[in-house]
């Protein structure tokens, strides 16, 4: 596994069992010193996906590979404080249930340092929500827009501590999932 591809596996029960040997470098790269190996096999996936529409996301997802489906790789973001990363994500069922979740990095784009995505950071009381996939957040009328945009025209984070991070999907996003999904079903069944 090269160092732009990390992966983990997670049980029937959706417990995370085993990363792989690069997840520590991974953590470090997002500015958390812990292992996070040490912080999160054992645990359930579910401590680490928030928000009603992205668990129910990864629930139908999950459902479909463990009933044998091999799905195109989903599109997605994990930015840390002072990087953009967009990834594939791909899931391959194993056997009795377990599931090998596969992200790899496709870019990376530099920026300036978002205090909102140090993991360290202390926080406010105040939720903001972001979408897990492209990690775009609203501002008015379910309108959506880079951080950074949110941060300048909202003023956000003008706090010294920036809001707690509540994670959900942005309508496009879910849309396009979801109809991914859909036509993936469509053409399992023509």
């Amino acid at each position: 596994m090269d160092d732009s591809t990390y992966s983990y596996v997670i049980d029937e029960n959706d417990r995370i069992v085993k990363e792989s040997a690069n997840w520590d470098a991974f953590g470090h790269q997002n500015g958390i010193e812990d292992s996070l190996s040490k912080r999160e096999v054992g645990q359930s996936i579910w401590s680490f996906i928030h928000g009603e529409e992205t668990r129910m996301l990864y629930q139908t997802i999950f459902e479909r590979v463990r009933a044998g489906k091999i799905l195109r790789p989903i599109p997605f973001r994990c930015d840390g404080p002072d990087i953009r990363r967009f990834l594939h994500l791909k899931l391959i069922p194993l056997t009795d249930g377990w599931i090998e979740v596969t992200s790899r990095i496709l870019k990376t784009e530099p920026r300036p340092a978002v205090n909102a995505l140090d993991a360290d950071a202390p926080r406010s009381q105040e939720i903001l929500r972001i979408c897990s996939m492209c990690k775009r957040v609203p501002i008015e009328n379910d309108i959506w827009v880079e951080l950074e945009t949110a941060i300048a025209e909202r003023h956000l984070f003008d706090d010294a501590k920036p809001p707690r991070l509540s994670h959900g999907l942005c309508p496009q996003c879910f849309q396009e999932t979801m109809d991914a999904l859909e036509a993936e079903v469509a053409a399992e069944n023509a």
